[in-house]
C-alpha cells in the first residue's frame, strides 16, 4: 500500500494579504468606551463582545488589572 501524496493539503500557509491581524488601531465607529475592546476584536478576528466580556471578568477578577490595561491601550493606541 503507497500513501497517497498528491491530496492539496489541509491547512494552507496564510499570506502577508490575507493576514487579518494589521495594525492595532482603536475602532471609533464601533466603540463604547473608548474603542479598544473593538480595536481588539478587529485585529484578532474575534467578536467585539466577547472581548468586552473577557475584559469586564478580568477586571472583576483581577483586581482592577484589566482596567489598568484598558486605559492604557486607550492612551497608547491610536
Amino acid at each position: 500500500m503507497n500513501p497517497k501524496f498528491d491530496l492539496p493539503p489541509v491547512i494552507k500557509p496564510v499570506t502577508s494579504k490575507e493576514s487579518k491581524m494589521t495594525k492595532l488601531v482603536l475602532d471609533r465607529a464601533n466603540k463604547k468606551i473608548w474603542g479598544v475592546c473593538a480595536g481588539l476584536a478587529n485585529w484578532t478576528g474575534v467578536d467585539a463582545t466577547v472581548i468586552r466580556v473577557v475584559f469586564v471578568l478580568a477586571t472583576l477578577f483581577g483586581f482592577g488589572s484589566a482596567l489598568l490595561i484598558y486605559v492604557a491601550l486607550g492612551l497608547i493606541l491610536d
